[in-house]
């Protein structure tokens, strides 16, 4: 796919892993939507019996309170968990149906030694989606594979720290492979970085945003979205 480029104008709402519910649940998907959010955020990664499952750990015990790895498990394991207030695990394809044109979800593939079969099963999934859909991930394996199935797909790399002098190299990584964006963390986010992105003809968007401070500020550097725990923070300060 060609190059996206800065998009001048509205910041986008990414509502980190759902809102106003248990993370990585439709209900808190759903209240995403309700709160206004432009785009809920989700974490996938591939269970045993080779679906695309919603959850951000490896491990069920901190969001469940079951045992045990993802990759371990069935979905039929996995589904008889309580993901809290009854809700359950859901499947990256439950995920997706509640995706429109207004209302988009962001998919964040979490690899765990199995990056070509995971491309594989979210692009397979993407593919049925009616609603917008954007993929990202810190791996660059997950996203070469990607790229190469779906060359159309919107990707976005993710960076967790500063490259340094590997910086360079990332974007050369993001333009050379077709991605749609790279996306920082805030504690590292500078006005010259987010230049750059955009001087490469990429979007940037920044994790986790939810001080007043910093929405002002990455919105005045123009970025192209935040990922935010607070919709409603987000919202408002963005709105005035």
């Amino acid at each position: 796919m060609g190059k996206v480029g800065r998009k001048a104008g509205r910041v986008e709402v990414i509502a980190h892993r759902g809102s106003g519910g248990p993370e990585n649940t439709l209900s808190a998907f759903r209240r995403a939507r309700q709160f206004g959010a432009d785009w809920f955020e989700c974490d996938v990664r591939l269970c045993a019996s080779g679906e695309a499952v919603v959850i951000h750990d490896r491990g069920v015990g901190r969001t469940t309170g079951g045992k045990g790895r993802v990759e371990e498990m069935t979905l039929h394991q996995l589904r008889r968990l309580d993901a809290g207030g009854g809700e359950r695990i859901p499947t990256l394809r439950q995920a997706l149906a509640l995706a429109s044109r207004r209302f988009g979800a962001y998919v964040e593939a979490k690899v765990q030694g199995n990056a070509r079969a995971l491309a594989g099963a979210v692009v397979a999934q993407v593919r049925q989606a009616r609603g917008r859909v954007v993929v990202q991930s810190f791996d660059t394996g997950f996203l070469e594979a990607a790229a190469q199935l779906a060359p159309t797909l919107p990707l976005e790399l993710l960076v967790s720290t500063r490259p340094g002098r590997g910086w360079q190299r990332a974007i050369e990584f993001a333009v050379d492979h077709g991605l749609r964006g790279i996306n920082l963390s805030q504690r590292t986010a500078t006005r010259s970085l987010v230049a750059q992105i955009h001087d490469a003809g990429l979007r940037c968007a920044v994790y986790t945003v939810n001080d007043v401070k910093g929405v002002r500020k990455l919105a005045a550097w123009g970025v192209n979205g935040l990922i935010t725990d607070d919709v409603h923070l987000c919202r408002e300060v963005l709105g005035a």
